[in-house]
This record gives structure tokens, sequence and C-alpha cells, in this order.
């Protein structure tokens, strides 16, 4: 090897650096050329600090190459390819489906673990933001655990539009699901003739539905206002309806 060529090719000399950002997490693809004495092309796969892959490609083969630095150059953007296409593919193999996002969410509300569900839903509205079953749930825990009533609402809202326009899902097998949460957002907003309407509404496309059946019979048949001329949501209204509640349940 001529000294030349050594001057051209530093020892150790990184050629490239990039980023690429999946579902929030923000991955480094450094390549480096560790030089002409070891001839080989390293690159790693780098999330906050720690190696996730690594890669390594031998040129010995290439040494006398008139254009080294090039055929050299062309061997860290295929190694630099490769690691990024290998990454996005094992984040997908990696990824829940939105069907298994729902399970685990829904098994969280029944343990009453709200702000794990919350958490896992989130995470599941960053991998599937279209889906309106997932936007639902979303829009439902945004409400119970956030207190964010109106945005809450109007994400449970959107979901039955979403899925109303959608072929692809259709919409009468899980329309219930979703008037069910848009109804119990109307509950934690102390909405409850919105949440009756709901309630009422989703059994329209399921008229056994359990979940629905029983949030209607928490709710009760509603009553006249005490005073008809008073919102039902006035203070006297309330304050009136409870003394009757208590005296006749005596």
């Amino acid at each position: 090897m001529d000294r030349e060529r050594l001057k051209i090719i530093p020892e150790r000399d990184k050629e490239f650096s990039t980023k690429i950002t999946l579902d929030g997490k923000t991955f480094r693809i450094e390549a480096e050329d560790l030089g002409i004495q070891d001839h080989v092309v390293v690159t790693r796969v780098l999330h906050r600090g720690e190696i996730c892959a690594s890669y390594e490609t031998d040129y010995g083969n290439i040494l006398d190459s008139p254009n080294l630095k090039e055929r050299v150059a062309e061997l860290v953007s295929i190694q630099q390819n490769k690691a990024a296409v290998d990454l996005k593919l094992d984040h997908i193999e990696q990824r829940k489906t939105w069907r298994d996002c729902i399970k685990e969410v829904e098994t969280l509300m029944t343990i009453n673990k709200q702000k794990d569900a919350l958490a896992s839903v989130t995470e599941a509205m960053a991998y599937y933001p279209d889906n309106p079953i997932v936007c639902s749930y979303g829009g439902l825990l945004d409400t119970v655990v956030n207190r964010n009533h109106p945005e809450g609402i109007r994400l449970c809202l959107d979901a039955i539009k979403m899925l109303k326009e959608s072929m692809l899902l259709g919409e009468g097998f899980f329309l219930p699901v979703l008037y069910l949460n848009l109804g119990k957002a109307y509950l934690a907003s102390d909405q409850r003739k919105q949440a009756h309407d709901a309630f009422t509404k989703g059994l329209e496309f399921d008229n056994r539905n359990k979940s629905l059946l029983a949030e209607l019979k928490k709710l009760g048949r509603r009553r006249k206002p005490v005073v008809p001329f008073l919102k039902r949501s006035s203070p006297i209204n309330k304050g009136l309806g409870k003394l009757i509640h208590i005296f006749t349940s005596r």
C-alpha cells in the first residue's frame, strides 16, 4: 500500500451520522470507517446512547481500487440503509395490533387502573391515529382521568363519525361500543341526558348489548323536572329531586 493513499484515508473517519424517528423514539445511525489498517466499515444504531444493533463490512478486497474513497462511501451508504430498513421492520414486528391494544386497555379499565389504561391507549393512538376504536377509548379516558371533558367528548364523537364513514371496518359491529364510550364520557362530565341519549342510540345497533343496558339501568327512568319551567340542571330542581328521592325510597 503506498503512502499517498494512507494520507487520503484517515485511520478513523466517521463518514455519516443520521437520525430516524419511529413512533416518537429517535434513533441515531452512525457509520464509521475504521481506516485502511483494519479496512472495516462499522454502522451502529443507537437509542439514548445505547447500541441497539451493529453492522460490519470488510473492504479488504477493494483496497487497490483507484477510487477507494468513493467505494467506501458507497459501502457506508448501503450499510446505513440496511440498518434503517432493519430497524423499521423490527419496529413493525414488535408493534401490537390495534385489537391487542384495546384488549389491554379494557383489562386495565376492568381492574380500575384508569391512568395505566390512558397511558396504554395514548401509545396506541401514536400507532393508530386514524383508528376510530382506539380514538374512542382515548377520548373516554381523557375525559375520565384528565377531566378534559370537551376534548374527550369531541374525540368520542369524531370516532363515531370516522367509523360511519369507514367502509373497511363497517359500522354496525363496533358502533355500540363507541356509543357506550361516548355515554360514559358524558357521565364523567355530569351530562346525564346526553349520556342517556348515547346509550339509547347504541341500542339501535345492538338492542341486547349488556353494557349499554346496564348503564341505562344505572341511570334509571328520567322523571320530569319538579319545577317544569326550570332546567333539569338547575340547583332548585336538583335539590328538590334529591329530597323526593329520599322520601320515596323510605
